[in-house]
């Protein structure tokens, strides 16, 4: 399956696929370093966008999280892509100003987009009865409607670092030990189960634990200049888990945030359906690539992602998109 792009180029489902993931975690790294320069701005001569990297030396006395931090030099080439486009300081301050946060809530271009997570936390203070509140989660929840747990494999950053890890391995030829740490699914219900009680009671647990959360905040760490330890050692602890000894151990088995868009999406719009009639019985390459404890060839896609590979690989195509 294709898209069909301006001027009769093809783009694939994966490809398309692979641009929102990349895409994604560009975001996640720029953000905090456009927050950075946002606050770099104010402290610079108005002739001096677009030339940060002739008057770093000379900015020395500012706070490292103005300057970027660790990621000083990627403010630097942020600095001189802006300085190309934009001469107008106002101008240029309307574009910064519409940037902020991370998966947990994420504002690009001045709409904001709040994790389901994240509402049970913060609906409980007094701003949520606001309007803007309630559409920055409007679409997230449109999207779980009508494709289900899409955000898993098509925007996650997290995943997007795991599938680069297992691509890494499969290169290095380094084999999987392949050990069953984890069976039981439900067991991820029972962790969100816990954390909407947690947090029920003023105890935020989630934003401590959800391993695309921790990236957002190491990179935010990396832009001030410090390295957020915590953070690191628990997403590589995860990626290494994941790629050696059980794939989808987190986003199977633990991940509350899949558990809710499993449950939100049950009754999705789109999802993955089996032609029984052309399905070869002794084929189960889709059971192989499928890392989303889905089952096509037993019908069973509750914990689908559309993440297409399953439809991708079937050699007699019995597996397509259904849209009703």
């Amino acid at each position: 399956m294709s898209v069909i792009l301006r001027g009769g180029h093809e783009l694939t489902v994966q490809q398309l696929r692979r641009i929102l993931q990349v895409g994604s975690l560009l975001l996640i790294c720029l953000i905090p370093v456009i927050e950075s320069y946002k606050r770099l701005v104010y402290h610079l001569p108005r002739n001096s966008i677009g030339k940060l990297y002739s008057v770093s030396e000379e900015l020395s006395y500012l706070d490292s999280s103005l300057k970027g931090g660790y990621l000083e030099s990627v403010m630097i080439a942020l600095d001189a892509f802006l300085g190309s486009i934009f001469e107008n300081i106002n101008a240029l301050n309307r574009l910064i100003e519409g940037f902020s946060g991370y998966f947990w809530s994420i504002t690009i271009g001045g709409f904001t987009v709040i994790d389901p997570l994240a509402v049970i936390q913060v609906s409980r203070q007094s701003y949520a009865t606001s309007l803007d509140f309630w559409s920055s989660i409007l679409l997230p929840i449109v999207i779980v409607l009508i494709f289900g747990r899409v955000f898993c494999s098509w925007i996650c950053p997290f995943n997007t670092l795991q599938e680069l890890t297992r691509f890494v391995l499969r290169k290095l030829k380094i084999p999987m030990i392949k050990k069953s740490l984890l069976t039981d699914s439900y067991l991820r219900f029972l962790v969100l189960g816990t954390g909407i009680v947690l947090t029920l009671l003023g105890i935020a647990v989630f934003p401590h634990f959800l391993p695309y959360v921790q990236l957002g905040r190491f990179f935010y760490y990396l832009t001030i200049g410090s390295i957020y330890w915590t953070g690191l050692i628990f997403i590589v602890a995860i990626l290494i888990v994941d790629g050696l000894l059980q794939k989808g151990f987190w986003c199977n088995y633990l991940c509350p945030t899949g558990a809710l868009l499993s449950l939100l999406g049950r009754k999705r719009k789109v999802c993955v359906r089996r032609n029984k009639e052309t399905c070869i019985g002794s084929c189960s390459l889709c059971e192989k690539v499928c890392v989303w404890d889905s089952h096509p060839k037993l019908d069973e896609f509750s914990n689908c992602s559309n993440c297409h590979l399953c439809i991708d690989k079937c050699p007699s195509k019995a597996l397509k998109i259904f849209r009703p």
